[in-house]
């Protein structure tokens, strides 16, 4: 079973020394000589909102002049490897989703509220996208299964920064609603393993946070990273390369999260918070990965100044990838961990 809530806890916000005189010149400098960088920096930019996969897919199949075209020649059009996630259109079509329920009441059903189960293998197909997945129940009236079911529909689904699992099915027994979930694994397993793997750690989680804002949603719990869990689009992850595939993050524990009004600010006292969460729970990325580590240090103290909102820390992360050397993203982190301290 795997209990989100026993993550470990964010760290103290006090040993984050301030190393720039201002967190709003330090954006309005970063932005200004990424403007007029003209060198190769086109890593330096991964931040805008990109099309989902499934999306792109969808549009080349209806747009091909041949209906007999091969899953390799779509790969070739593809930007990125097909086996980018999600999976969890597959699951749908396979799974038999009340038997799994079935099971789950049988086994789990005295379990708390909100813990993850892992169920693998349900259909002896032990390398099928199918095999396995994640299980959950709550109370069918609680404010975090709304706000899951509300971010799983059109068109929130289909935005790249919804940090929200996706539901693979849903059911009522009695008072709860068990929820089952597409497979996700711990978000550091596989391990990562470049700098560019942690760059878009911080990318992601400031890209879903920026969504939940835009919404309203004040998450309450955006610091703690063991409720992070990352997509890796197949079920055996000794089978993926951290190194060259890319992975999508998600946020599986909204127990404390919040619908605020349609005309709340952007920068009200839930939502700064959010944002010194988020800022906390880099902290720790400051020393583990030393050549991003000082510009780690400015986001993180510009986010716990109180002055910046959600999309405004992710814009400043932009100006600072823009002044990051391209070298530096493929630079592995078990040359870091390696070498010898001061």
């Amino acid at each position: 079973m795997l209990n989100y809530r026993s993550a470990f806890s964010s760290p103290s916000p006090n040993n984050t020394p301030s190393l720039e005189p201002s967190p709003k010149e330090s954006l309005e400098s970063l932005v200004k000589h990424g403007e007029n960088d003209t060198g190769d920096n086109s890593f330096g930019f991964p931040l805008e909102r990109m099309v989902p996969l499934e999306r792109i897919r969808r549009h080349q199949s209806s747009s091909s002049e041949s209906p007999d075209d091969s899953d390799e020649q779509e790969e070739d059009r593809l930007p990125w490897p097909l086996s980018m996630p999600s999976s969890s259109s597959l699951v749908s079509q396979r799974a038999n989703f009340e038997k799994v329920v079935d099971e789950y009441m049988e086994h789990h059903a005295s379990s708390a509220p909100y813990n993850m189960i892992f169920v693998e293998n349900l259909l002896d197909e032990p390398y099928s996208p199918s095999s396995s997945m994640l299980i959950m129940h709550a109370p069918s009236d609680s404010i975090e299964l709304h706000l899951l079911q509300t971010l799983d529909r059109d068109p929130l689904r289909d935005d790249p920064w919804n940090p929200a699992p996706r539901i693979l099915h849903h059911t009522t027994r009695g008072t709860i609603t068990v929820v089952c979930f597409e497979r996700l694994f711990e978000y550091d397993q596989p391990p990562m393993v470049t700098v560019a793997n942690v760059v878009d750690f911080v990318r992601q989680a400031l890209e879903g946070l920026t969504f939940l804002h835009e919404n309203r949603i004040a998450h309450r719990a955006y610091g703690d990273a063991g409720a992070v869990m990352v997509d890796i689009g197949m079920s055996d992850p000794n089978k993926f390369d951290r190194a060259t595939l890319p992975v999508q993050y998600y946020r599986v524990d909204f127990s404390h999260a919040e619908q605020l009004k349609p005309d709340a600010s952007l920068h009200c006292a839930a939502l700064i918070q959010d944002v010194r969460d988020c800022g906390r729970m880099f902290t720790a990325l400051v020393d583990e990965v030393p050549p991003i580590g000082r510009k780690l240090q400015t986001l993180i103290n510009a986010m716990d100044s109180g002055e910046y909102g959600a999309d405004d820390a992710r814009k400043l992360f932009e100006a600072l990838c823009r002044t990051i050397d391209h070298t530096t993203y493929e630079t592995p982190l078990s040359t870091l961990l390696a070498a010898p301290g001061p």
